[in-house]
């Protein structure tokens, strides 16, 4: 990640001044500080970094107009982070406490709807209606992959299948547009374009299972968020999926039971972490995972050599090396 911000200093110093001049548009000293607070928090600007490094594969020449790009996909996902926080009642995000726990749900909200107007008004500045479908369609995705993922809370009737797509919906897509608009950013194939959506779509799918599998693995301070989150809300990772297939009676009894009731979850947790690693559903997630960062890189092959590319391809690995440790 250091190489990466290092490679795109310029690009990210004139991303956030955009995004800071952006917020300064306001008459409600409220929303310049919690958007301050999360967009300040530690994040990686990782999805607008994609944005950049597909349009500078791609050779594009219009450094303003993709600057502008990335905010919109910063915004968007910082927006989603405010409403997920709210939903899920998280109280920490990136080793911080939430907005929400902050300011109350209502501010956390209406400041996340706030980032999303602004993602909007740049759409419009940028004046292209093949951007302003795919990151209006994208914000339709996210809030399907919410709704979706709420529907099978506290069950365990949720699957493989449906896992994979609340991932592709909550968080793959997202990375997906940004890819794809840093190809259309630099007046790209049609072609180029669908195998930088791909490249994204399954980066993201990437992170976030590595996401799922950390989740069970660190602590809360090695995560800079609450371990065990997803198990407290009631959801079904991919580890604990896999897991619960291969459990006896009484180990499922104790996974549906936490599930469905958060206050057993402290008692409950380590021995689930136990249940998970002794199934070895880390290890088959890791072996789900590594198939799809394969087929990922695969995307790549018909872009010519640049450090932009070789950059890339680093992405693809870091998005699993983080759980190296299997």
């Amino acid at each position: 990640m250091q190489e990466l911000h290092d490679f795109l200093r310029a690009e990210l110093e004139d991303l956030n001044r955009l995004i800071t001049d952006s917020l300064k548009n306001t008459r409600v000293p409220l929303i310049t500080e919690i958007a301050h607070h999360i967009m300040a928090a530690g994040g990686k600007r990782l999805r607008p970094l994609l944005t950049f490094l597909c349009a500078g594969m791609c050779d594009n020449k219009d450094h303003d107009r993709m600057i502008r790009l990335g905010a919109c996909i910063e915004f968007i996902h910082t927006a989603t982070l405010l409403h997920d926080d709210v939903i899920d009642q998280s109280n920490q995000r990136r080793g911080r406490p939430s907005a929400h726990t902050l300011w109350g749900n209502e501010a956390s909200v209406l400041v996340g709807d706030f980032l999303f107007s602004r993602a909007f008004e740049l759409m419009v500045e940028d004046d292209s209606s093949e951007v302003f479908k795919i990151l209006s369609q994208t914000a339709s995705k996210i809030s399907e992959g919410e709704l979706l993922q709420l529907t099978y809370a506290h069950s365990v009737s949720l699957n493989e299948d449906i896992y994979m797509d609340i991932i592709g919906a909550k968080t793959a897509s997202l990375f997906a547009a940004a890819c794809e608009i840093g190809a259309l950013a630099a007046h790209s194939s049609h072609d180029q374009r669908n195998h930088l959506r791909a490249l994204g779509y399954k980066i993201g799918l990437l992170f976030q299972i590595s996401d799922d599998i950390l989740d069970f693995c660190f602590s809360s301070i090695d995560l800079g968020k609450n371990a065990g989150d997803d198990l407290f809300e009631g959801k079904m990772t991919l580890p604990l999926i896999l897991a619960y297939k291969t459990s006896n009676a009484n180990e499922k009894s104790l996974i549906e039971d936490t599930l469905s009731d958060s206050k057993k979850f402290e008692k409950n947790f380590p021995l689930i972490k136990e249940i998970i690693l002794q199934s070895r559903a880390i290890e088959s997630t890791l072996t789900y995972a590594k198939a799809i960062q394969q087929d990922t890189l695969q995307h790549l092959l018909p872009f010519r050599e640049s450090p932009q590319k070789k950059l890339l391809e680093k992405i693809v690995h870091f998005s699993l090396n983080r759980c190296d440790f299997f």
